[in-house]
């Protein structure tokens, strides 16, 4: 599958590839009633292999680009 833009991403906190114009990451959507907790307003793309999985917006990435993770080996 080749790369599509982000507003066509799944938001079911499935774990995809999301990519910027420099480079691309693991990463999930977190709903935000998921985590209003925290004082958060609406959902964000969370990064999978952060520590409390961080927003990527705190880490100053803006996925603009989408695709789903390949099958694992066999």
């Amino acid at each position: 599958m080749s790369w599509q833009p982000i507003e066509t991403a799944p938001k079911d906190g499935r774990e995809i590839w999301v990519g910027d114009r420099c480079s691309i990451r693991i990463a999930f959507w977190l709903d935000g009633a998921a985590y209003e907790h925290r004082g958060s307003i609406g959902g964000g793309w969370r990064d999978h292999a952060k520590a409390e999985a961080r927003d990527l917006a705190d880490l100053h990435f803006t996925p603009t680009h989408w695709q789903p993770l390949p099958d694992p080996p066999a």
